[in-house]
């Protein structure tokens, strides 16, 4: 909180759902600079930026624990599917699934499995799957339609959004195969939109609809907030954390621009 929070990877463009590496040294997030949303990896000092994706329109970025792949959704010939990439490698695999529609993926804490939404369920339906599905995902959730959803580093508890009138955070519990048992986080207040949350190792950092310009932190265990950085513009469409808790990633709603781009014929 030292310290102002400075400009990464500039765009005129939009920008979104922005994560950083376990590990510290990429940042990914999805962006329409290219003229539509793709998946783009750069260094976490803002050098080298490379879009990752190519095909249909792509995003929901998120990193693997160990920091060599990355999970997100791509709408193919097929509907929506996911995708995993390596970032060593360069090598990129899709998850057979029967879900037509999947999207939102996340990882597991310890790396072996890959939850994601089915989009054609309302957002009620998560599936899990390991990195070698082959259209035997498993049913871990049906419920309420949900947004943003974090599993706990312990794996214990699954954290949500609900925006039925307005954005407000509830948890499940994992029990065994399943997560159950809705309830609504006490102490936490509506948020800004769907997505400013980030579930950390002992509390939750988050952008509240009163305080949408400010960073706060909820406390697990005294069920306090605190203040942690005020910023010049509202705070949207996600926010994150590094590991170590050490630095955020904050999308900022800045000025609006009209952008002129050039298409270049295929040959």
């Amino acid at each position: 909180p030292t310290a102002p929070a400075e400009p990464v990877f500039e765009s005129s463009r939009d920008e979104n759902q922005a994560s950083v590496s376990p590990d510290g040294k990429y940042v990914a997030f999805d962006s329409d600079r290219s003229g539509s949303w793709h998946v783009w990896v750069g260094d976490a000092d803002g050098n080298n930026l490379t879009q990752i994706t190519r095909g249909g329109e792509a995003g929901f970025p998120r990193w693997s624990p160990d920091s060599s792949r990355l999970v997100y959704a791509e709408t193919d010939g097929d509907g929506q599917s996911i995708f995993v990439f390596d970032v060593n490698e360069r090598v990129l695999r899709k998850l057979v699934t029967a879900t037509r529609d999947a999207d939102a993926p996340f990882w597991s804490p310890d790396g072996k499995w890959i939850y994601f939404r089915d989009h054609g369920s309302f957002l009620r339906k998560y599936w899990r799957c390991s990195l070698d599905c082959n259209q035997n995902e498993t049913l871990m959730r049906e419920g309420p339609k949900a947004y943003s959803m974090q599993p706990t580093q312990d794996g214990k508890f699954w954290y949500y959004v609900i925006d039925d009138d307005s954005p407000k955070v509830f948890r499940e519990k994992m029990v065994g195969d399943r997560v159950e048992g809705r309830e609504q986080v006490e102490g936490l207040p509506v948020l800004i939109d769907d997505f400013a949350m980030f579930v950390a190792k002992k509390g939750i950092y988050f952008v509240s609809a009163a305080k949408p310009k400010t960073l706060e932190y909820f406390d697990f265990a005294t069920r306090q907030t605190k203040e942690v950085l005020k910023t010049e513009n509202n705070i949207s469409s996600g926010v994150w954390v590094s590991s170590d808790e050490r630095s955020a990633l904050l999308p900022q709603w800045t000025e609006h621009h009209h952008d002129i781009m050039l298409a270049e014929p295929k040959k």
